[in-house]
């Protein structure tokens, strides 16, 4: 639980890229996707894109890594929960 946690709380700070989840996650993040209405193929987490990896047979990196995340270039724009103080 508290992985999960943590993994919520960085990408809360990346409001635009693209966020790959290991394969062993599918159960548990699947229930707060949000599917596109636009596409049904296109899933999104908190705002952000969500791809699952490979299974760890194809892949043997993803034995190790729980995510990756892909951020875009540059500042972050019109990002509702900034503030400066």
């Amino acid at each position: 639980i508290f992985a999960a946690e943590y993994f919520f709380s960085i990408i809360s700070y990346f409001p635009t890229g693209l966020v790959t989840i290991a394969h062993r996650y599918i159960d548990l993040v699947s229930p707060y996707l949000e599917i596109s209405a636009i596409a049904a193929n296109l899933q999104h987490l908190y705002g952000l894109s969500v791809n699952f990896s490979p299974s760890e047979a194809q892949e043997l990196r993803w034995s190790v890594i729980n995510f990756e995340l892909e951020k875009e270039l540059g500042m972050p724009k019109g990002y509702p929960y900034f503030r400066s103080f």
